[in-house]
């Protein structure tokens, strides 16, 4: 069997149809290269996607560090505007607020569209941060009981995850260093407003190893606001989980479940 050139692997991996030129290609081989084909032209089209897919909206709202694209006009919607804006003041709270941001965000109506776009980054979610591209599912916003609210606290807590990105080192070094805990804790932490639960004692009770959001923020909060931690400490791995679970659940008076 003759050994394939460097140009030949490169071409062969890039543009896996090529292969189909060669003489007596076993059933197997013929299955693998199809579906490496599959993957390569899903891999193009999320790219391109993600490239030109501000083409496909007819109108956009921009202030200075957020552009958003949708099918329905939003400049003339007052609620829209202030429900932007509010989400830019409310952002400048975070400890890691950076003047210099910039993200485009996407009010997707296909919700086929939607989890393409969403998909294997992330699985059921109202929204997806992915490398400063925000997709929103237009029809979650819609279905909210006050959708400007709604809409606005999405973009914080997308938003959230970039300005994490730019403290960390990008967003690939981000993701390594940061436990998740901390970095949807204090998305969803910075997203309400320092207000995350109305009865914590009773979710608490509930809840306290079921880990989600909610359990999350309320554990930064706690290690910020009670347990004197920086921000710097917790997105950098330096408080442990159960450190802050276990100090919650003393505040509370609520006994540890196994």
């Amino acid at each position: 069997m003759n050994k394939l050139t460097l140009f030949e692997k490169i071409k062969y991996n890039i543009f896996p149809f090529f292969e189909f030129k060669k003489k007596n290609l076993s059933l197997s081989k013929k299955i693998y290269i199809s579906l490496n084909t599959l993957m390569m032209a899903g891999v193009v089209l999320f790219i391109s996607l993600y490239l030109f897919l501000s083409f496909f909206y007819q109108h956009t709202l921009k202030t200075n560090h957020i552009t958003i694209y949708a099918n329905e006009s939003m400049n003339d919607n007052k609620k829209f505007v202030d429900a932007v804006n509010y989400a830019e003041k409310r952002l400048q709270n975070s400890f890691l607020y950076n003047n210099t941001y910039t993200v485009q965000i996407y009010l997707i109506d296909n919700p086929w569209l939607y989890n393409y776009m969403a998909t294997p980054f992330h699985m059921d979610t109202v929204a997806t941060n992915i490398l400063d591209y925000i997709n929103i599912r237009n029809q979650d916003i819609k279905a909210s009981q006050n959708s400007y609210t709604f809409f606005s606290k999405e973009i914080v807590h997308e938003v959230t995850h970039t300005l994490q990105a730019i403290k960390y080192g990008g967003w690939i070094k981000s993701k390594l260093v940061i436990p998740y805990w901390v970095s949807e804790g204090y998305a969803e932490y910075i997203e309400e407003h320092k207000i995350v639960h109305k009865n914590p004692k009773n979710f608490l009770k509930k809840n306290q190893r079921n880990k989600n959001y909610t359990l999350y923020a309320l554990m930064v909060k706690h290690a910020i606001e009670k347990m004197h931690y920086s921000v710097d400490d917790l997105h950098l791995g330096k408080v442990a989980y159960n450190k802050v679970l276990n100090s919650l659940l003393d505040e509370y008076h609520i006994p540890k479940t196994s």
